[in-house]
């Protein structure tokens, strides 16, 4: 039985001086901009919608800060995903679901109540420094609405990658299922009680014997689930996980090869992703490298 949850997108904008935009909630909590996904949006074009109708800014999402899948006050349940963005400016314009807002740093941000875990927040350091020091041109003002919430069943994966070497290496996965002769990374879907980066983690040990801790996460997609058609939703994330040694081992009911690739053999082989996404993911190693 697979997990569905409610899909939640955020994004925290980010001031030249880096501090970050935070909302007061009623329940007295300051927290990024987020809210649900409309039926049809992707992640990024949620969490830029959200940001305009609560504060009034465009920003374009940049990198993924934090994902989270958990309750909300009512007990449904909710997949999240969380972007960081630098803005050029702009006046905040607060709408009602808030009460106040504030430009804070990283630290002063641990020292507030807040809806997000202390290990969450302590993310954000490590996450600005991977950003490019100039904010990027902002994006159009969104044009949906934001009708209707989008559910989807859940998924995650991490690339496996070896930074020993003089060039990063990433570890590719022979289907032997259709699409067979496909190259893909250790992934599958959520299981009763996991988040995404405990399902990354358990699929990268399931089919290739390695114990490898998922890092940055580089990748989120929601898309129909079993085919173009399909009503029903997949919402996945990609994480980076570094190799740390020892022989792979891989799944024979699911995989018939295994090989470590540079960013070049990489690209010239068949995979789920796309070359924009094939961009971010390399961007990603070599910002961990």
């Amino acid at each position: 039985m697979t997990v569905r949850a409610d899909l939640v997108a955020g994004l925290l904008p980010v001031r030249g001086d880096g501090r970050v935009l935070l909302l007061l909630r009623p329940s007295g909590t300051w927290d990024p901009p987020a809210g649900r996904l409309a039926c049809g949006e992707r992640f990024e074009e949620g969490a830029v919608r959200e940001l305009y109708e609560e504060a009034g800014l465009l920003v374009r999402p940049q990198r993924i800060l934090a994902t989270w899948v958990g309750e909300d006050a009512r007990g449904g349940r909710l997949a999240a995903v969380t972007y960081v963005g630098r803005t050029g400016g702009g006046e905040v314009r607060l709408s009602e679901e808030h009460l106040d807002y504030r430009w804070a740093t990283p630290e002063e941000w641990l020292e507030l109540p807040s809806w997000w875990s202390p290990e969450d927040r302590g993310r954000l350091r490590g996450v600005l420094r991977r950003l490019p020091p100039e904010a990027p041109p902002p994006p159009p003002p969104p044009g949906r609405d934001g009708r209707g919430v989008a559910r989807a069943n859940l998924g995650a994966g991490a690339v496996l990658v070896d930074l020993r070497g003089e060039e990063p290496r990433a570890l590719l996965l022979r289907r032997r299922k259709p699409p067979a002769g496909l190259w893909e990374n250790p992934g599958g879907m959520l299981e009763e009680g996991e988040d995404f980066v405990g399902c990354a983690r358990r699929e990268t040990l399931e089919e290739t014997g390695v114990e490898a801790e998922p890092e940055a996460a580089w990748w989120a997609r929601v898309e129909p689930w079993r085919g173009p058609d399909d009503p029903e939703l997949y919402a996945g994330v990609g994480f980076v996980a570094r190799h740390p040694g020892g022989e792979v081992r891989i799944e024979a009911s699911a995989h018939d090869a295994c090989r470590w690739v540079t960013e070049e053999e990489w690209r010239l082989l068949p995979t789920w992703y796309t070359a924009r996404e094939s961009d971010v993911l390399w961007r990603t190693v070599r910002e961990l490298a």
